[in-house]
């Protein structure tokens, strides 16, 4: 038995909240600095210190931004003695941003390709 047009839909169609929290969840990545810290954040927990340090960008605008992501519940924090260090939340968020690399890239090399071989850790890391 086949199902209507109308009851596929119904079927497989997000809700309307699913619809908002979904499209809240991608306008995080609409910010350069938050794909950034994001990014970063693949390749290995750090503290605001390191990552300010790494993408060179004040204690001020990665604590904000951190706040954002932590809020979305795509970064988690831990404690490291005195410092904060910050993950990313889930594999998933990983595996999303590994998707959106793989689609925007324009000239079929991956960033992972680019890099010399020593820095290649094998994981999926960007």
């Amino acid at each position: 038995m086949s199902l209507s047009l109308d009851e596929i839909i119904s079927q497989y169609m997000p809700s309307d909240h699913s619809v908002q929290e979904i499209s809240e969840f991608f306008s995080v990545f609409a910010q350069e600095t938050r794909i950034k810290l994001i990014s970063l954040l693949s390749i290995s927990p750090l503290s605001v210190g390191e990552i300010g340090r790494a993408l060179r960008m004040n204690q001020t605008t990665v604590s904000h931004q951190l706040r954002i992501l932590k809020d979305r519940r795509i970064v988690a924090s831990t404690r490291r003695g005195k410092e904060i260090v910050y993950a990313i939340a889930s594999e998933g968020i990983n595996d999303i941003l590994f998707q959106a690399v793989k689609v925007t890239e324009t000239r079929g090399v991956s960033f992972a390709e680019m890099l010399p071989k020593e820095s290649v850790s094998g994981g999926r890391s960007f």
